[in-house]
């Protein structure tokens, strides 16, 4: 087993069997934008080989006080194509496939029809919502975070926990989203809970987040765990 892993390797709950599980594991990531990079970086780091990346954007100079895969070399050039380049830098073996597409109910079904865990790291409720309904119709997994200020939030979503999603954000609109501002070392927060929690799912490891939405303050270092209620 590669030398890289070999503190991760040292825990019980991974060990080797686990290790080898990350490895072989395939993760589809949507969105890479301030999530979607540390969700990317650090699960490529801990050995995950296999990974579908979908954005049709490109970098923007606004993106990189977050954006922790691109430069300033990396500006107008689509976020897929420099975030697979930087990734191979960890590790050359890793399999990117790269998709420049926006996810819409006409191609939702092409995308996402073979895939087994899913990330959401998108930036709207449009794309959130369809995304949520798709992967409990279909029995996938899912998870999803958001950052605002310097708050945030992460969740599985569960087949019977959908109503709750919907429910916490039937108020809100996209337009509401775009103008919201966000500190970046709090997105990098979101984005690692987010690949923790992956790296528990490939694992069989029960989280509270199975039943809860995490909810973080990090002004006030407030964290909280809101159990959802079924449909």
């Amino acid at each position: 087993m590669n030398e890289k892993y070999v503190k991760q390797m040292s825990l019980k709950e991974i060990g080797e069997e686990g290790q080898e599980k990350i490895i072989n594991s395939s993760i589809t990531i949507i969105g890479m934008g301030g999530l979607g990079c540390s969700v990317f970086m650090y699960l490529a780091r801990m050995g995950v080989t296999n990974f579908k990346i979908i954005d049709y954007d490109i970098v923007e100079t606004s993106n990189l006080s977050r954006q922790v895969l691109y430069n300033e070399n990396s500006v107008g050039k689509y976020k897929v194509d420099v975030a697979s380049k930087t990734i191979k830098k960890i590790d050359k073996a890793i399999n990117v496939k790269t998709i420049k597409e926006k996810v819409i109910e006409e191609n939702i079904e092409k995308l996402l029809n073979d895939c087994e865990i899913i990330i959401d790291c998108t930036d709207n409720l449009e794309s959130r919502r369809l995304i949520a309904n798709y992967t409990v119709q279909k029995n996938r997994k899912l998870i999803v975070g958001a950052v605002e200020g310097f708050k945030g939030w992460i969740m599985n979503i569960q087949s019977n926990k959908t109503s709750c999603y919907n429910q916490i954000f039937k108020n809100m609109k996209d337009e509401d989203i775009n103008k919201i501002g966000v500190v970046g070392s709090v997105v990098g927060t979101i984005g690692t809970i987010m690949a923790t929690e992956t790296i528990k799912i490939i694992l069989g490891i029960s989280t509270p987040l199975n039943s809860s939405i995490l909810f973080l303050d990090e002004k006030k270092m407030n964290f909280r765990l809101i159990p959802l209620r079924g449909e």
